[in-house]
């Protein structure tokens, strides 16, 4: 039904809607059914152009997936089956932390071990207090070796970043 503002247009049309048998409601139904609707063959066509490229899209996907979990499983299965299969043993704490950052992270990390433990106390000042100074291994006992025999040492490890030194102009 035509939009129009003058009244007697919308009045002959809901007079025309009502010879017919049909509400004000179904007309707007249909007439937006009508709107919406596809004319002809030529958009589903267009709609259908997309659907095998969709599901090829989906198979190269699936393919690629399965593709790289064989090869995470093979390259699982390589590894277990090594000439050192088994004989290999998992780094200590000290190890691992020689080989992200040698023995100044060694130290680092063997001052926080001892902190988390509460067998040496770190104070944001830079002093290190020993509260336990019998070490648990070679590294612990070298680290209470340091601080040295009192149980306290300023630690440059520990404490705030030194300052840079600016030239003095004059």
């Amino acid at each position: 039904m035509p939009r129009s503002s003058n009244p007697a247009d919308a009045a002959a049309a809901l007079t025309r809607l009502a010879g017919r048998n049909i509400t004000y409601r179904q007309h707007s139904v249909r007439m937006m059914n009508k709107a919406w609707c596809m004319r002809g063959r030529l958009p589903y066509k267009r709609l259908m152009f997309w659907v095998p490229l969709l599901l090829l899209a989906w198979a190269v996907a699936g393919v690629t997936c399965l593709r790289l979990c064989l090869a995470a499983v093979r390259g699982a299965a390589l590894a277990d089956s090594g000439p050192d299969a088994g004989a290999g043993r998992d780094l200590t704490l000290y190890e691992a932390a020689f080989l992200s950052g040698g023995p100044a992270r060694v130290a680092d990390v063997t001052l926080v071990a001892m902190a988390r433990q509460r067998r040496l106390l770190l104070a944001h000042t830079g002093w290190a207090t020993v509260v336990d100074p019998h070490g648990r291994d070679e590294v612990e006992r070298s680290v209470i070796g340091a601080i040295g025999p009192q149980g306290q040492s300023p630690s440059r490890r520990c404490g705030p970043p030194p300052r840079p030194r600016t030239p003095c102009a004059g």
